[in-house]
């Protein structure tokens, strides 16, 4: 039997809005993608220079693992992480190589709308998970699903696909939710998140508007706490993650002046725990 996951004992909230001890907070590199793929030790530096303690990866933006482990302990960036993404394919999952060399204890993947389309579709998903997770395993390296809307959108039943399936996942694999999407799906956050612990390792703390209807899916998102999502109310919670991870899939503007401003909210609210804080 897999082990099952250990809580990081941060203890109970003294109100509803604050934690006793924050949550460390990582940037996820999608966010900068164009910019670290034209120089990617740049866009390090500068995250680093915002009060960032770590980074998600999704990819190497043409550096070698070495090269850019090397980057981030010179910047005191933790890495936390790399995405897989294409995880899955008809001939089955793809190798692995770049995590196994990167050192990294987690992988992120996610999948597309189309298996969450029917309850035998969530079920073929949830056991292809775990066969990922299975092979990672013999490697040292935790699998973390992570959400868009489509899973987090009520059937005609009413129940999300989501909640069924997370129980049919193994006890070790865990979830990074994407708190924006939980609330585009038209789910509660909080009560999500509760209902979802402890699977729920880690938070992605995504704003924006939530504009109703599909083209609110594709707008621009917010630095955190320019939106209506309410990021307090989602890190409260979920006081066992292990890092509070800023991203904006798209955003108006320069997104490292998004990832600042994401930052500033976060730790100067003590919702988060950065280099200054």
């Amino acid at each position: 039997m897999a082990a099952e996951w250990p809580l990081n004992g941060v203890g109970p909230l003294p109100d509803s809005r604050r934690m006793p001890t924050p949550v460390p907070i990582a940037a996820e590199m999608y966010t900068v993608r164009a910019a670290a793929d034209r120089d990617p030790v740049d866009a390090l530096e500068r995250i680093a220079a915002i009060g960032y303690l770590g980074v998600e990866l999704v990819g190497l933006h043409g550096l070698k693992p070495a090269e850019l482990l090397d980057h981030a302990r010179r910047l005191g960036l933790e890495v936390i992480g790399d995405g897989l993404p294409e995880w899955l394919d008809e001939n089955g999952e793809r190798g692995f190589d770049e995590l196994r060399e990167l050192g990294c204890e987690y992988a992120i993947g996610c999948l597309d709308e189309k298996h969450f389309a029917s309850p035998e579709a969530v079920g073929d998903a949830a056991a292809a998970c775990n066969r990922v997770a299975a092979g990672l395993r013999e490697d040292g390296i935790r699998l973390l699903y992570h959400n868009h809307w489509w899973e987090c959108t009520p059937r005609p039943d009413g129940r999300a696909p989501i909640f069924d399936f997370v129980a049919l996942l193994d006890s070790d694999v865990g979830l990074v939710v994407d708190v924006y999407w939980v609330a585009a799906g038209g789910l509660d956050v909080a009560a999500t998140l509760t209902e979802l612990a402890p699977r729920v390792r880690r938070l992605h703390l995504k704003d924006g508007h939530l504009n109703d209807g599909s083209a609110g899916f594709a707008e621009p998102h917010t630095a955190a706490g320019a939106g209506v999502v309410d990021l307090a109310a989602a890190v409260a919670a979920a006081p066992q993650v292990d890092w509070h991870v800023t991203e904006l899939d798209e955003c108006e503007g320069d997104p490292f002046e998004a990832l600042a401003e994401s930052y500033v909210y976060l730790t100067g609210g003590g919702l988060s725990g950065g280099r200054e804080s």
